[in-house]
Parts: structure tokens; C-alpha cells; sequence
């Protein structure tokens, strides 16, 4: 359902989603950046969508993830994309945002997580 596209991990997208464990207690405040913050649990994990001004780039997203107790996710099954794509689209959110999956090193996660 979900169309992801690769871009360079140094472009500023105004937005970026996180991933982490939801059964501990996880900090829920972001840095200064964070105008907007949409989380729910799906699966015992919980998914953030965070919108920031000003842009900030893969690197920098992953820092605000690893913030707020998790990583930037990865999407691991058809579930998952669905979720996200309708949860996305239901809440008005940006269609362009920083995810997990990235080639920095080599084609590889942030999150350590495989991708279907």
C-alpha cells in the first residue's frame, strides 16, 4: 500500500517516524524541534510521527528517535506498511518523511530489523 522512495540521508524533510518496544516506560518529550508528535501501538510497538521545523536530515532524525527511546523504523510486513500508509494518511500527515531503511554503509537498517 505504502510507496517508499529512496532519497540522499542528507536532505531535510520536515518530518521523520520512529519505532520502539512499547512495553517499557520510553520518554515521550522530543527536543525543541518537534512541532508535532502522532504516536499509537501497533503489535506491542509504538510508532511516532514527528514533524519539525526547521528540516532536519536522516542523521539528525535518527538522533531525535534514539531521544525518544527507539530508531527510525523500518517496515517489516504488509501490516506494518498498511498501518502506517492509512494511520499516515487518516491524521493529514506529510506524504514525505525519514524512515529506518538506509545505504550510508551498505544496504542496511537502523533499527537492525529485516524489510519485506
Amino acid at each position: 500500500n505504502g510507496m517508499w522512495e529512496s532519497v540522499n540521508c542528507d536532505m531535510t524533510l520536515n518530518a521523520f517516524l520512529c519505532k520502539r518496544d512499547s512495553s517499557s516506560d520510553l520518554p515521550t518529550a522530543q527536543t525543541q524541534t518537534t512541532v508535532q508528535e502522532v504516536s499509537f501501538t501497533y503489535d506491542h510497538t509504538e510508532f511516532g510521527f514527528f514533524q519539525t521545523t526547521p528540516d532536519i536530515n536522516q542523521p539528525d532524525a535518527q538522533t531525535q528517535c534514539i531521544n525518544w527511546g527507539g530508531n527510525l523504523a523500518t517496515i517489516t510486513s504488509a501490516a506494518e506498511d498498511s498501518l502506517l500508509f492509512y494511520s499516515n494518511a487518516d491524521l493529514s500527515l506529510t506524504n514525505t518523511c525519514h524512515i529506518g531503511l538506509n545505504d550510508i554503509d551498505t544496504e542496511a537498517e537502523t533499527d537492525g530489523d529485516a524489510c519485506v
